[in-house]
């Protein structure tokens, strides 16, 4: 008896099944034709944008980060148990940047951004912190008079703010302030280049002068 029953609950679930299917199958009729397989996809966005030109364009100008990196990182903390003591609880600072660019393609350019910070409290060194930190750039349809300055003020903008934090990290575990940079100062830095070009180049032109005169 208790096979005979197993059997019957069976059939009847596999007749609910296809009384199931059947019902689904009543349901989707009509509907052929309302959405083909091979539909074309509509595109977001409006068509033949200013942007996606620009995307497409070979020609149009650009600059892209492909890769940034600690190149040298070096932290020096003479005297960490008894400091001087500051008036005002800030040292003073001492910064140095330098900028070096290393072309590594046709297009692509290696910025450098070495920074070097010295605090002294008279004639005792609290701190010296130095770090490269460079990005690898790649460069397209600049054009050559504004490549120098796309080199030594936008790269190394792009890539300061690590640099900086990096910076604020080590000198606050030192147990002295953090060293906060003021971002502006790429400028001041591609301006005293330049004054440095042109000087060169004048005294350049002077010993050529003289040379001649001779």
């Amino acid at each position: 008896m208790a096979t005979n029953k197993g059997k019957d609950t069976a059939k009847s679930k596999a007749a609910n099944k296809n009384k199931a299917k059947a019902n689904t199958d009543d349901n989707l009729k009509g509907l052929e034709g309302l959405v083909a397989d091979d539909a074309p996809v509509p595109k977001t966005g409006a068509p033949d944008t200013p942007a996606e030109q620009m995307q497409t364009d070979p020609n149009a100008p650009s600059m892209a980060i492909l890769a940034q990196y600690v190149k040298d990182l070096s932290f020096e903390n003479p005297n960490p148990i008894n400091p001087p003591q500051i008036e005002g609880g800030r040292p003073p600072m001492e910064v140095k940047i330098n900028i070096s660019i290393n072309k590594i393609e046709e297009e692509d350019y290696e910025v450098a951004l070495e920074i070097r910070v010295e605090s002294k409290a008279e004639e005792t060194i609290l701190f010296i912190a130095e770090i490269s930190y460079a990005g690898l750039f790649r460069i397209r349809n600049i054009p050559e008079e504004q490549l120098k300055a796309i080199l030594q003020i936008e790269a190394p903008r792009q890539i300061f703010p690590f640099a900086r934090h990096i910076l604020a990290e080590v000198t606050a575990f030192s147990g002295s302030a953090p060293v906060l940079l003021d971002p502006g100062i790429f400028a001041a830095v591609y301006q005293q280049m330049q004054q440095q070009a042109q000087n060169s180049e004048g005294a350049q032109a002077g010993e050529g002068a003289e040379e001649a005169k001779n």
